[in-house]
C-alpha cells in the first residue's frame, strides 16, 4: 500500500507520518514545495522535516484560483493550470491506493487528479473556518475529518469523522534539554515570539523597537521566520541586539526556525507568547496553557486566524490584538497585562485542554471504512 500526502499545514501532516510510522509498514511520499523562496532557491522547511522521516518528498508547485482578473490572478491561474497537468503526471507515475491532504491550495491539483484516476482522497481540515481550496476537495473527498464538531455541517451529504487535530508526538517529550543557544543564566520568564514558518514583518518590526524593554522584563525567544526577498530578519534583529547591555544580550534569542526539540522545551517552560493566530499554532498554545497575545493575520482566507483568535481571547486564554492596532505602546500594553494576570489567563487555558490523538482518531476512521 501507498498513501500519497499533500500538507497545506505541516504541522499535523507530519503528526500523521509519525503515527504511520508505528502502524503496519506502508510507503508514504509527500508531495509539497521544496523552496520556501522560489527566487532565492531557499530550501522549505517541509521538505527538510519531510526528509528527516525518511519519507520521499516530490516537488510540486501549483498557483491560487483568485476572485480576480489582475495579471497577478491569471499569474496565478497559468500555474494552477501547470499544477494540474503535474499532479496528473504525479498520480499516474506514483499510483498511491490513498491520497491525504491536510489542505490548501496546493492540494487542489493533486485531489483532483486523484479523483479522476478514482483513488480515494481523505481531507483532514484543521481550522474551525472552512476556506476555498478545501470546500472544493471537500466535494470530491472519500472522508472529511474534522478538528471542530461545528464544522461537520459545512461538509454535509459527505462522509465526516470529528478526529480533533493532530499535536507532533516530539512536543510531547519530556526528556527535551534547553536549547544550547539560550543563555542559561537567564532567570526572566519567557517570552516566545513567533510569525510562523514565513515569520512576519509587522511582529519582527513591533520586536525591533521595543527590544530595550522587553529584554528588561523578559527572555525573549524569538522565531522571525526565513529569509525573504525584501529582508533577512535574523540579521538585521541580531545587529540590534548587539546594542543592548550585556544582560540584555543574554536575554534575546531570534532563530529563523525553531525545531521540534527546540519548540517542545520551549512550550513546556514559557509564560507567554506573541504570535499569529493559525489553527495549529492556537491549538498548541491551548493544549499546552500558554496564555499569548495574537496578531490575526488580516487576509487570512474568510478571516480564519481571526475566528481562531477569537476563540481563545473569549475563552479567556489570550488577548487578540489587530494587525491594525499593533504598535509598540499596544504591545507593552498587552504584554503587561498578561504579565499581571498570567494565573487567570493559565487557568482558562487548563479548564478548556483539548483531548490529544488526532492522528489515532484518524487512522481509526481510515481503517473502519477499509481505506488502509
Amino acid at each position: 500500500m501507498k498513501i500519497l500526502i499533500s500538507g497545506g499545514h505541516l504541522t499535523p501532516a507530519l503528526a500523521f507520518i509519525d503515527f504511520v510510522k508505528t502502524q503496519k509498514k506502508i510507503e508514504m511520499v509527500f508531495v509539497g514545495r521544496i523552496y520556501s523562496q522560489e527566487r532565492s532557491k531557499q530550501r522549505s522547511h517541509e521538505s527538510e522535516e519531510v526528509s528527516k522521516r525518511k519519507v520521499r518528498f516530490i516537488p510540486f508547485k501549483s498557483g491560487k484560483l483568485l476572485p480576480s482578473a489582475s495579471i497577478f490572478a491569471l499569474k496565478e491561474l497559468g500555474l494552477l493550470i501547470q499544477g494540474i497537468f503535474h499532479a496528473l503526471l504525479i498520480i499516474r507515475s506514483e499510483k498511491p491506493t490513498l491520497v491525504v491532504t491536510f489542505g490548501g491550495y496546493m492540494a487542489v491539483p493533486l485531489a483532483l487528479a486523484a479523483w479522476l484516476h478514482r483513488i480515494p482522497v481523505v481531507l483532514h481540515e484543521q481550522t474551525s473556518v472552512v476556506g476555498v481550496s478545501n470546500s472544493f476537495i471537500g466535494r470530491i473527498a472519500t472522508l472529511v475529518a474534522v478538528s471542530y464538531p461545528h464544522v461537520e455541517k459545512v461538509f454535509q451529504g459527505r462522509d465526516v469523522v470529528v478526529t480533533g487535530n493532530l499535536l507532533r508526538k516530539q512536543l510531547l517529550n519530556q526528556e527535551v534539554s534547553r536549547p544550547t543557544w539560550l543563555a542559561a543564566t537567564t532567570s526572566k520568564p519567557i517570552l516566545y515570539i513567533t510569525g510562523g514558518n514565513q515569520g512576519s514583518e509587522v511582529i519582527n518590526t513591533s520586536v525591533l523597537q521595543l527590544l530595550p524593554q522587553l529584554t528588561r522584563d523578559w527572555t525573549v525567544i524569538h522565531q522571525c521566520g526565513t529569509v525573504s526577498e525584501q529582508s533577512d530578519y535574523q540579521k538585521v534583529l541580531e545587529d540590534e541586539s548587539r546594542k543592548l547591555s550585556a544582560v540584555g544580550r543574554e536575554r534575546y534569542a531570534v532563530r529563523e526556525w525553531i525545531n521540534e526539540n527546540e519548540l517542545a522545551w520551549i512550550y513546556q517552560n514559557c509564560a507567554a507568547a506573541v504570535s499569529r493566530s493559525g489553527a495549529n499554532t492556537t491549538f498548541e498554545f491551548l493544549y499546552f496553557a500558554i496564555p499569548s497575545i495574537l496578531i490575526p493575520l488580516p487576509f487570512s482566507p474568510r478571516q480564519e486566524q481571526q475566528k481562531n483568535a477569537e476563540f481563545l481571547a473569549k475563552m479567556g486564554g489570550a488577548i487578540l490584538l489587530s494587525q491594525k492596532e499593533l504598535s509598540t505602546q499596544s504591545l507593552r500594553n498587552s504584554l503587561s497585562e498578561l504579565q499581571k494576570n498570567a494565573r487567570r489567563y493559565k487557568n482558562k487555558l487548563l479548564k478548556n485542554t483539548p483531548e490529544i490523538g488526532g492522528a489515532e482518531r484518524l487512522w481509526q476512521a481510515l481503517s473502519k471504512r477499509g481505506l488502509v
